[in-house]
């Protein structure tokens, strides 16, 4: 996915707007070499980046957030990246564009993977001090209240009426 959108990003700059991204202007739509080092590059960032949601699912109290921040950050990074190097800025541009589509695409959808896999998973009991995950938790049954206690029959005569006055008094 993060390698496709890279290739699509390369696609529409240079095969469409003639920017040359990723190689020279003389490399074709694709772009050679350069093109498929950044989208092999993009690949292993999106495994890396779900590893990284499984670790923080399985370990961390709060690891979607953990993994939201975390994620924006690294997309960040890509993006502001290529105006350090001593490109074109049109070309500079274009490379941010595409890192930047390609990390959001990475976000979006690796926290819909996680949001459907906590949804689908037991909370653990941190997961449910927050302000609404205990409400959740119990609305979506995951964690039921313990039964009520049965209702205890009271027999308040015994068989001379003794037992029955002392139980009496001691309800009123």
């Amino acid at each position: 996915m993060a390698g496709l959108t890279t290739l699509v990003g390369a696609l529409i700059f240079r095969g469409v707007l003639n920017i040359p991204v990723f190689a020279d202007a003389t490399a074709g739509d694709f772009g050679g070499v350069g093109t498929s080092l950044h989208a092999l590059t993009a690949a292993t960032a999106a495994l890396t980046a779900t590893g990284l949601l499984h670790l923080l699912l399985v370990s961390a109290p709060r690891a979607l957030r953990f993994f939201n921040w975390i994620v924006w950050l690294a997309t960040a990074v890509a993006t502001v990246s290529p105006f350090s190097l001593s490109n074109p800025p049109l070309v500079q541009f274009a490379t941010a564009m595409v890192n930047l589509v390609t990390g959001v695409a990475i976000v979006t959808l690796l926290m819909g993977v996680g949001v459907s896999a906590r949804e689908w998973s037991y909370p653990r009991r941190w997961e449910t001090d927050g302000d609404d995950d205990a409400e959740s938790a119990l609305d979506n049954g995951w964690l039921q209240p313990p039964p009520a206690p049965p209702e205890r029959e009271h027999h308040s005569e015994g068989h001379d009426g003794v037992a029955g006055a002392q139980h009496r008094s001691r309800e009123g």
